[in-house]
């Protein structure tokens, strides 16, 4: 489904795939179920997207004059089953993908396997000419150990509120090109491992259920430090 509004209130209908379109090993693809465009100050329900490589998609894709997906309310229900559950990938020179708010949810993977390749539960990319910014995320629950990575983000000043982390040893990594990213509090925000890449600036956390934080950079690929609650290493090695 391919979406393209202005100043709507919606409820988009439940969005299955018969069987599911990978699986681990093979996480790559472009099966979407819910693709998003150009979409600007709607309020959206999405109720379920199940079984896609990627469940749903936000995808502003052209040249000038600008393609937006921006200044939206999203209310996020069960995106079940996703390789990569929600992904953000505005592209070309003129898609850009800014200042959206999405409203709880639960996101999860039924598949066996631990960290497998390719996995996500929100992936923020920056691909095209706008570096996706200003996206916040409240109170969605990122389930499972099957992610390689909960969160994946190359975003800029985006912000993760209150989120649920119902996972054992979940992952979120800051990618090369994010900039001033904010993971807040959530239960189970103390026990995520966190994987950095050279050049990423000013990201930070803030754990509200204590726990232990492991910062990882791929730089040096070694763990860099281990610390107590609400403490954030100095960016460097």
């Amino acid at each position: 489904m391919l979406l393209s509004w202005h100043r709507y209130t919606l409820c988009l209908p439940k969005i299955r795939r018969a069987t599911v379109a990978w699986a681990a090993g093979s996480t790559s693809g472009a099966d979407v179920g819910l693709s998003l465009r150009a979409v600007v100050s709607c309020r959206l329900t999405i109720q379920e997207v199940y079984g896609f490589t990627e469940n749903v998609l936000v995808d502003p894709t052209g040249s000038v004059p600008w393609v937006a997906f921006a200044y939206n309310t999203i209310l996020l229900g069960y995106l079940r089953n996703g390789c990569r559950n929600f992904v953000i990938a505005p592209g070309g020179t003129g898609g850009y993908a800014n200042e959206n708010y999405v409203y709880g949810g639960r996101m999860s993977q039924e598949i066996v396997g631990t960290n497998v390749a390719g996995t996500r539960q929100i992936e923020i990319r920056f691909g095209g000419s706008n570096q996706p910014s200003q996206w916040h995320f409240f109170g969605a629950s990122v389930e499972g150990s099957a992610p390689e990575f909960h969160i994946d983000c190359n975003g800029h000043s985006c912000s993760f509120n209150g989120l649920r982390f119902e996972a054992i040893n979940p992952t979120v990594r800051w990618g090369a090109l994010s900039q001033n990213n904010k993971l807040r509090g959530g239960l189970g925000s103390g026990d995520v491992q966190f994987t950095a890449l050279a050049g990423e600036v000013g990201n930070s956390l803030e754990a509200a259920d204590g726990g232990a934080i492991t910062e990882i950079r791929d730089s040096a690929a070694q763990v860099i430090k281990t610390t107590s609650r609400n403490h954030r290493p100095a960016a460097t090695v």
